[in-house]
C-alpha cells in the first residue's frame, strides 16, 4: 500500500506581512498581572481618600472634648547626692534621698505658680479635722521634712500637693494607715472612699477620698466638689488634693496623682 501524504503543519500568519509572529499569552501570566493592576488601582483609590479626608480634630462634632487634663513640661528627676541609690533601687529600702521640694509636681502650664517650697510637718496637720489628732500622729511617726505647691485653673479647680519625709518606709507606711483610718480633711468634708484607677509605680498604693454630691438626684448639683488621695511611696507620704465647687474634673485628678507617682518612683 502506498503511504499518503500528509498535509503540511499549519502554522499562525502574522495579521500583515512584515509583521512578527506573537504566541499567545498563558493564563497564568493573565491572571498575575490582572491581580496586580487590581491592587495598584485600590492602593491609588486609598491614598487619594487619605489625602482628601481633613484631620480627625478639624471635622465638626468629632473633636475632642477639653476633660480637665493639664498640659505639664516634660519631667525630669531630681539629681540624686552622690552615691544615693534611686528609691526603686534594688536594696534601697524606697527611700528618698533628693530634695524634697525637687519630687513635687510643678504647676502645668495653664495654671503657672509658684515653685515647690519646703514646709512645716505641723502646718500640713492644719489641712485636716482637730478631730484626727494629725500633729500628735506626725510627731509619733517622726516626720522629718514637708514641701508643698499649688495653683487655681482657669475653670476654678485648685489642686494642692503635699510631701512628707519620714525616717523609713514603715514609717511612712505607719502614718499612711493613720491617714487611712483617722484622715479628715477639710476641703473633702463627709468624704467617702473613691476608685483607685490611677496608674501608680511599683510598690505604691494611694488611698482616695472624695467629696459626694450634694443632691445626686439633681442633674446640675456637682460631681464630686472635692477629691483627694494619700499616696504612700515608701519614706514618703504625698497628699493630692483637687476641689471645685463646680465639680472636679476626675480626669484632672488622675493625670496628677499619676504624675506624682511617676516624681516619686
Amino acid at each position: 500500500m502506498t503511504e499518503q501524504p500528509q498535509p503540511p503543519e499549519q502554522t499562525e500568519q502574522p495579521p500583515h506581512p512584515g509583521q512578527p509572529r506573537r504566541s499567545k499569552p498563558r493564563a497564568a501570566t493573565v491572571v498575575r498581572w490582572t491581580a496586580f493592576a487590581l491592587a495598584l488601582a485600590a492602593g491609588a483609590t486609598a491614598a487619594a481618600f487619605a489625602v482628601a479626608v481633613p484631620a480627625r480634630g478639624r471635622l465638626p462634632g468629632l473633636a475632642t472634648t477639653n476633660d480637665g487634663r493639664y498640659t505639664f513640661a516634660p519631667l525630669t528627676l531630681p539629681q540624686l547626692p552622690s552615691g544615693k541609690p534611686a528609691p526603686s533601687a534594688p536594696g534601697s529600702g524606697h527611700r528618698h534621698y533628693a530634695a524634697l521640694p525637687a519630687l513635687v509636681l510643678p504647676a502645668p502650664q495653664e495654671a503657672p505658680g509658684a515653685a515647690p517650697a519646703a514646709a512645716d510637718c505641723a502646718d500640713y496637720a492644719k489641712l485636716h479635722d482637730d478631730g484626727a489628732h494629725l500633729p500628735v500622729v506626725l510627731v509619733t511617726n517622726a516626720c522629718r521634712s514637708a514641701a508643698t505647691a499649688s495653683w487655681t485653673a482657669k475653670d476654678g479647680t485648685r489642686t494642692e500637693i503635699w510631701l512628707l519625709r519620714f525616717g523609713s518606709s514603715d514609717e511612712g507606711d505607719a502614718f499612711a494607715e493613720a491617714l487611712a483610718q483617722r484622715g479628715s480633711l477639710k476641703a473633702v468634708p463627709q468624704a467617702v472612699p473613691g476608685d483607685d484607677d490611677a496608674a501608680l509605680q511599683a510598690g505604691q498604693h494611694a488611698t482616695i477620698r472624695i467629696t459626694p454630691p450634694s443632691n445626686p438626684s439633681n442633674p446640675t448639683s456637682p460631681t464630686n466638689p472635692g477629691e483627694a488621695a494619700y499616696l504612700t511611696a515608701g519614706d514618703v507620704v504625698a497628699t493630692v488634693l483637687l476641689t471645685n465647687p463646680h465639680g472636679v474634673p476626675h480626669q484632672a485628678f488622675r493625670q496628677v496623682l499619676t504624675l506624682q507617682s511617676d516624681l516619686l518612683n
